[in-house]
């Protein structure tokens, strides 16, 4: 089992292509992984704040209407 660091998954999430992201893109479904409560608490804040709402500017951004909608602190994700 590999323990991954948040930084690894954040990246990944954010679509940055590094050497340890192409590691873990190809270690998913292949290996178990290890993700601890710091770390997930860690990338759960950047994919509610940053991740998500990139991606609902992408799906307006080509039409495309999506049902969740994000507010400040709100846990929803994409307008």
């Amino acid at each position: 089992m590999i323990l991954v660091d948040s930084s690894v998954w954040i990246d990944y999430f954010k679509g940055t292509v590094t050497a340890q992201t192409e590691i873990l893109d190809g270690l998913l479904g292949q290996q178990p992984l290890a993700i601890g409560d710091l770390i997930l608490t860690e990338v759960l804040q950047v994919v509610v704040q940053q991740v998500i709402p990139a991606l609902g500017a992408a799906c307006r951004n080509y039409g495309i209407d999506t049902w969740i909608s994000i507010r400040s602190r709100s846990t929803s994700a994409c307008e």
